[in-house]
């Protein structure tokens, strides 16, 4: 899959979980921020290859963010640990950029 497929499929993933914490459904919405995050980070490889590649820091950014969202929904699942090592992640990867 492209990086273009990948990065839209990220987008809808992340649309999906936003939908399903809004409704109370933070278990699903943890599998579909790791599914986004997972097809986020594999789009970068490809990115430099698309015709008009994404702004230096742009998809590091979006995975960040998503990382965040994942952090959120396990916090509502009360599982406080692992929420936390998101957000540690999410905050080193912002401090990276």
């Amino acid at each position: 899959m492209s990086a273009k497929w990948n990065n839209q499929s990220s987008a809808i993933e992340r649309g999906q979980g936003d939908i399903a914490l809004a409704t109370g459904t933070p278990a699903e919405a943890e599998t579909r921020f790791r599914n986004s995050i997972r097809l986020s980070e594999s789009s970068y490889k490809d990115a430099p290859l698309c015709p008009q590649p994404p702004a230096v820091g742009s998809m590091e950014t979006q995975t960040a963010t998503i990382r965040l969202l994942l952090a959120h929904s396990l916090h509502k699942q009360n599982t406080r640990l692992e929420a936390e090592v998101e957000t540690r992640r999410a905050v080193v990867d912002f401090l990276r950029l």
